[in-house]
């Protein structure tokens, strides 16, 4: 199983949680460059092998992405994983104004430290998958 970061427009580099540190999981990192590319990302997610969505939103709240912002929120309705929301301005957070129903695992706003988010998101998602594969090995035994 994959962890799938998506970086969204806007969203500078940053340094990524070492691959090493995150145990069987396969670490995977799009960058979006548009909304719509974004919409495209969390829609692949659907077919794959994805245990997991880091979204880093970036600008998505911005007034030339609104014409996307209802195929976006279908896009996170239909994620059929779990996501952790990173945002490094409170202002982008997405549910104040986007409204999506699949809320995400957390929501992280670090101002101007995407790194520290990055190193939060990834102790967090490692505690969620730590737990999933758990009970999947216990289902398995019964």
């Amino acid at each position: 199983m994959s962890v799938l970061i998506l970086q969204g427009p806007g969203v500078e580099p940053a340094p990524l949680p070492p691959r090493a540190r995150w145990g069987d999981h396969e670490l995977q990192s799009v960058r979006c460059r548009n909304v719509d590319a974004l919409v495209a990302g969390l829609q692949a997610v659907r077919g794959g092998d994805i245990a997991l969505v880091l979204l880093d939103g970036g600008h998505l709240a911005r007034p030339q992405s609104r014409a996307a912002w209802p195929r976006l929120r279908q896009a996170l309705d239909q994620l059929p994983v779990p996501y952790i929301e990173l945002e490094t301005d409170a202002a982008d957070e997405l549910e104040p104004w986007l409204h999506p129903r699949h809320l995400p695992l957390a929501t992280l706003v670090t101002p101007d430290n995407r790194a520290q988010g990055y190193a939060m998101s990834q102790a967090i998602a490692l505690r969620r998958l730590a737990a999933t594969d758990a009970r999947g090995e216990a289902a398995c035994r019964s």
